[in-house]
């Protein structure tokens, strides 16, 4: 008979490589998830940041830090820190989305408060090393961050660096608009040609006219290209939706429709390639959407 702890891990490894990059979308999962009460305390707002060489991928927060039940999550197979609540608004499900990130690294070492760690795994193996915890030296890190997490590229996601870096770019900005608690994400990106290019991500609501703006930058070698993006906001909740396993305690679901407008005009700006369909984080684009006026 196999032992029940080894099936589990090679089921993760096996699971993991099947979306090579979903591991950006969890990566934003988890930062939003996350708690911000000691920077807004301070007048902070909660933002994520990548850092993205040929040699690393570096996740910056300002979350309030790792608390013991995060560490066990993230050393579980199946565990989650997050509470399935009446009140619950977290977007992850379970412990198992942040192990995506080993798709592209065979080391990680999480910064958090007290605590300092790491993890080692190459494809292929069980994947008992997803779950081990190894003592790391902690870092000084800059006065804005209180959790890095650092990925240390595979030799085959090394090759592949310019895969990566396509679909960072790919991420879509209406991805912020969704969020719970991030108000900006700031993506840098270095490529192998020494060139470097800088995106910012900001957004804004204006509760009394169920306004959102994306506000944002982007940097290449110097040349600052802003860009700003107005949406119509409409709210609706659902009530006694069915049980799920997943969320007990939930039986109401929030949609949200948000529709570009010209800031001038109001009138709709639709883009030429459609509009993405999300679920939190965006499932697919939608080119045939047709607006008329009512």
């Amino acid at each position: 008979m196999a032992n029940p702890s080894e099936f589990t891990s090679c089921s993760i490894s096996e699971q993991l490589y099947s979306s090579k990059y979903r591991f950006l979308y969890e990566l934003v999962q988890n930062a939003d998830d996350s708690s911000y009460r000691t920077a807004k305390k301070h007048g902070a707002s909660p933002f994520l940041r990548f850092e993205i060489t040929p040699d690393t991928f570096i996740v910056e927060t300002n979350e309030d830090g790792f608390s013991r039940a995060n560490i066990e999550a993230i050393c579980a197979t199946g565990k989650s820190s997050k509470k399935a609540s009446q009140t619950d608004d977290h977007i992850g499900e379970k412990g198992f989305g942040f192990k995506s990130v080993f798709s592209i690294a065979e080391e990680v070492h999480i910064q958090s408060g007290l605590w300092s760690f790491r993890f080692k795994h190459r494809k292929g193996e069980r994947g008992l090393g997803m779950v081990t915890p190894l003592d790391c030296e902690p870092h000084v890190l800059p006065r804005d961050v209180t959790t890095r997490i650092t990925l240390r590229y595979s030799k085959e996601a090394r090759q592949e660096y310019s895969r990566l870096v396509e679909a960072v770019k790919d991420l879509p900005h209406t991805m912020i608009l969704f969020l719970q608690r991030l108000q900006s994400i700031h993506i840098n990106i270095a490529t192998m040609d020494a060139h470097s290019e800088r995106t910012t991500l900001r957004r804004t609501y204006d509760a009394s006219k169920s306004r959102c703006t994306i506000g944002g930058s982007r940097n290449l070698d110097g040349t600052v290209e802003l860009f700003d993006c107005e949406y119509l906001i409409f709210r609706d909740t659902k009530s006694n939706m069915p049980i799920d396993q997943r969320r007990k305690h939930r039986r109401e679901a929030k949609i949200e429709l948000a529709f570009p407008i010209d800031p001038v005009t109001q009138q709709p700006k639709l883009q030429p390639m459609g509009q993405h369909v999300f679920a939190f984080l965006p499932l697919q684009r939608l080119p045939q959407i047709q607006v008329s006026d009512c």
